[in-house]
């Protein structure tokens, strides 16, 4: 499975989508879980839509845990603005915000009660752009400081930085 959207919630993996072509033709819907005894189970339902190459991020709302998976393809080679937010421990799948514009080959990072969508491929071009969105508010959001330099199909994540009086940045 390739460009397949995962994170950790409630202290277990969960990966939906990604393709078993390296291509949008074999984008997949389905969800697994990692038990605790190192063994793959499927997770609900799965996806409503195939997705490959989005990004998602563990997001928390009202207490509760969510998988949140944004844009990426279809199986149609249709490029997505769509959003899921999948439950752990239902498995069920919701429809999230859209994203203002379609969007994939992008990172995600939660950061507090913020996630983060970063960079990725949009309207015909790479972005330097950077999303941040208020877990707490309904999702909406604001842009941030851009990137230095447009990227695609690549990673983030968040880290305690000595350079920054021990606070943890986005990277």
């Amino acid at each position: 499975i390739s460009g397949a959207q995962g994170g950790v919630v409630n202290d277990r993996v969960v990966i939906c989508g990604g393709s078993t072509t390296g291509n949008s033709s074999g984008a997949r819907s389905q969800c697994h879980k990692l038990s605790q005894n190192g063994q793959w189970s499927p997770l609900g339902a799965g996806l409503k839509k195939s997705r490959w190459i989005g990004a998602a991020a563990p997001v928390n709302i009202k207490g509760q845990e969510f998988l949140w998976i944004t844009g990426g393809y279809d199986s149609s080679v249709n490029e997505l603005k769509t959003t899921v937010l999948v439950s752990e421990r239902s498995g069920v799948v919701s429809a999230g915000v859209e994203l203002p514009e379609v969007r994939d080959d992008h990172c995600m990072l939660a950061l507090g009660k913020y996630a983060m969508v970063i960079g990725g491929w949009t309207n015909g071009g790479r972005q330097k752009s950077v999303l941040v969105y208020d877990t707490e508010n309904g999702f909406i959001y604001k842009e941030g400081p851009p990137m230095n330099h447009a990227r695609e199909s690549h990673s983030c994540s968040t880290m305690k930085s000595l350079a920054h009086e021990g606070r943890t940045v986005a990277v």
